[in-house]
């Protein structure tokens, strides 16, 4: 493979110095539940779509394949009744009656497994169709989304009927899988959208929120924008259209994000300095891509790949 193509690659080496920690601490301000149900709450309410959509939180499970208990942290928006090792199912079929709204239910679900490991996966319910879209970003990347969360929960939606293949389509969709179709520019590469073009980036909690905050802008159940990106801008696309943003209109979450930062280091920069070092990372870290392969090769790639 050719030499990737910087924009300035001495200068993206030092921003991405001057950053330092501060990435992470994004990923732990948006891992909190509080911040996220204010983050697509806001969103609805911004865009006057609280006819439209409601929220239902994030829930934290763990458990094997089709016995998902409920772990904590416990979101506010569930009901205050949860308690601990609540099997999800049992949940779910106590409070069926909530799902039947009219309005589609946005709500994510965070999977921990291991030692101190979690993804998040968004969900977004439609009871006029009765069908449950699910976007997992790390499809092939961290595969406890489709090998257990989403089987659980589509396995739930179908146990208490609340989701069947009708005159609408199909009951439920992926949307985590659909990069093949529009897109694909290296060989054998995952096709989740965490894939940044060498391993794979830990914004899951970023990622999700991200597409529940574009599906309140405009449904359309489609993340070919994300797929048409080069594996390696992702990230920078994911800071330029979503992150920065975000701070920008909202200087206080900027302003904690840096108070838990400074708690455990004890230098750090002003909220402005922050942003400014973000939009040059974003400037002269991006990668030119190499020559794209067909759309298909992915495919085919695959099939040999499961031949062998």
């Amino acid at each position: 493979m050719s030499e990737k193509k910087y924009k300035d690659k001495n200068r993206c080496m030092i921003v991405n110095e001057e950053l330092g920690k501060f990435g992470q601490y994004i990923i732990y301000f948006f891992n909190k539940l509080s911040n996220r149900t204010k983050i697509i709450k806001n969103t609805i309410k911004q865009y006057k779509k609280d006819d439209k959509f409601c929220y239902f939180g994030s829930w934290y499970v763990e458990g094997p394949k089709f016995k998902l208990k409920f772990t904590e942290p416990y979101d506010e928006e569930l009901k205050k009744d949860l308690k601990k090792n609540t099997l999800v199912y049992d949940f779910m079929k106590k409070h069926k009656e909530d799902f039947e709204l009219k309005r589609k239910i946005l709500f994510t679900i965070c999977y921990c497994y291991k030692i101190q490991s979690v993804h998040f996966i968004s969900f977004i319910y439609d009871s006029k169709k009765r069908k449950l879209t699910c976007f997992d970003p790390g499809v092939h990347c961290y595969p406890e989304g489709q090998k257990i969360l989403v089987p659980s929960i589509v396995n739930i939606f179908k146990k208490l009927k609340l989701i069947e293949n009708n005159k609408y389509g199909k009951s439920h969709d992926e949307l985590g899988d659909d990069c093949p179709q529009y897109q694909y520019i290296l060989k054998n590469e995952p096709i989740g959208i965490q894939y940044n073009g060498r391993t794979k980036d830990a914004y899951c909690q970023s990622w999700t929120l991200f597409f529940l905050i574009d599906q309140i802008k405009q449904y359309d159940e489609n993340i070919e924008e994300l797929c048409r990106i080069h594996p390696e801008n992702r990230e920078l696309h994911l800071y330029e259209h979503f992150i920065i943003p975000l701070l920008k209109k909202n200087p206080s979450y900027l302003k904690e994000i840096i108070k838990e930062l400074k708690e455990d280091f004890e230098y750090t920069k002003k909220p402005n300095t922050y942003l400014k070092i973000l939009e040059e990372y974003i400037n002269v870290c991006k990668i030119e891509p190499n020559k794209k392969t067909k759309k298909n090769d992915y495919k085919k790639n695959m099939k040999k790949k499961n031949k062998n």
